[in-house]
């Protein structure tokens, strides 16, 4: 199973369960709802018939307190548990509570909503022991509309009542999820042929990128060398070198499109100077080492070659400072680039250029080692000593169009480092000196 589709999976699971849990919720609040109106209209009808049955008087005058007390007891029914009576004043004048809740009345009144004077209806809700109740105050007035009293009450909600909320809840809830559920099986496959069109086209369309960019690299490589397979061949050895490192920082897009266009700057740069069979005079030095702000200003209006930015702004700088063209150390060069200086310098000293012939393998290393912490970061120096050897057989000999088919066919079976959302993040050169080092043109420049 893929990453789409546990994504799917996962998000299709957290909806059904929010979706049913809102339905759940929502259940709960009509339901009850309908229960406070419920009691509300039990409670009126119960002071409509207490006010009825006193006769209209004031709740109670001392000489009627006998017949208040026996008209208390008929209120006290099934559901109703406990029945006050306060005066005009909020004095309590009457109390009175169901034969099966009296040795719970302390605990019970702790629950209950305070009196307050001069306050129309309230429904309050409260458990006690688990049974749901709701506590009514309500108004008592008589025959006229004079306000004589305020009743307060509690009723136990009706048990069947109660049980058919929890199956209604439960139902609603279940039908969510169900519905959901069915909605996700439906959507799946579109969503899932969708996402199959997307990953193709944006496949295809990274492919065509990259096969831009080194035709773009090749063309210039072959200015330089007579031949392309160098930018195959770097590019090869940093994704080994970028593989072997498993560094999370590292975005491997901007290594490959990187190490194809590392020198698209000497597009500018003369044939006089870049194909110099011998040593380059101080101008042309500073001709020759300005190729990387040209390539760097050649991709700047391009979102996709923008990529390549760290590792054609940096590929010269040195671990020790001592680089060009902004004299940046350390890891204050971007990781891409440190990759790709080691590789760029193994492949120009492995193999042949107009200038010179290849140099044999283990003088290669031995001069690699010895720039560890001046030119080359030491760390990534060391993962690249343990597999260049190797790497060198496999990619070091191969003709271009092989070299072609192994960068096409790795490209295709890893294309998620195409696809990842990781930001380049680019060193900016303000402020920085500008600094030109000595080189030749044997592999610095």
């Amino acid at each position: 199973m893929n990453t789409f589709h546990r994504s799917f999976i996962r998000r299709i699971a957290f909806a059904c369960i929010l979706i049913s849990v809102l339905a759940g919720l929502v259940g709960l609040l009509l339901e009850m709802l309908k229960m406070d109106r419920m009691a509300e209209s039990l409670a009126r009808q119960e002071a409509a018939s207490l006010i009825a049955r006193s006769k209209g008087s004031e709740p109670p005058p001392p000489e009627a307190l006998d017949h208040w007390q026996n008209l208390a007891r008929g209120i006290l029914k099934e559901n109703c548990l406990l029945l006050r009576v306060y005066g005009l004043q909020g004095e309590l004048t009457l109390e009175s509570c169901a034969p099966a809740m009296v040795p719970h009345a302390r605990e019970l009144g702790a629950k209950l909503r305070p009196f307050q004077r001069n306050r129309g209806m309230g429904i309050y809700r409260l458990v006690l022991d688990g049974r749901p109740m709701v506590q009514v105050q309500q108004p008592l007035t008589d025959s006229n509309g004079r306000l004589t009293g305020m009743l307060d009450a509690v009723y136990l909600l009706d048990p069947k009542a109660v049980a058919l909320l929890k199956g209604y809840i439960q139902r609603l809830s279940l039908a969510a999820l169900l519905s959901t559920l069915a909605s996700g099986a439906v959507l799946y496959p579109l969503l899932l042929s969708l996402h199959r069109r997307g990953m193709r086209f944006s496949e295809d369309l990274a492919s065509a990128n990259l096969e831009l960019a080194s035709v773009l690299g090749s063309a210039i490589a072959q200015r330089d060398s007579g031949t392309g397979s160098h930018n195959f061949r770097v590019t090869l050895y940093a994704i080994r070198l970028g593989l072997e490192v498993k560094d999370p920082a590292l975005d491997m897009r901007a290594l490959i499109l990187g190490a194809f266009l590392h020198d698209v700057g000497k597009i500018g740069i003369h044939d006089a100077i870049l194909l110099k069979p011998g040593p380059l005079t101080a101008e042309e030095r500073v001709l020759m080492c300005s190729h990387v702000e040209r390539g760097v200003a050649i991709i700047e209006s391009s979102k996709w070659l923008h990529l390549a930015r760290n590792v054609i702004g940096c590929h010269h700088e040195r671990f020790d400072g001592g680089g060009y063209p902004r004299r940046l150390e350390g890891r204050d060069i971007p990781l891409e680039a440190r990759i790709f200086a080691i590789v760029d310098v193994f492949d120009a000293l492995t193999s042949e250029r107009p200038y010179k012939p290849p140099i044999p393998l283990p003088e290669v290393l031995a001069t690699l080692e010895r720039e560890a912490g001046s030119h080359f970061d030491p760390d990534l120096l060391a993962h690249f000593l343990r597999i260049a050897a190797k790497a060198y057989r496999d990619i070091g000999g191969a003709v271009e169009f092989e070299l072609q088919a192994r960068l096409k066919a790795w490209v295709d079976q890893h294309h998620s480092f195409l696809h990842t959302d990781k930001p380049v993040i680019w060193k900016s050169l303000a402020g920085i000196p500008r600094a030109v080092p000595k080189c030749s043109n044997e592999f610095s420049c």
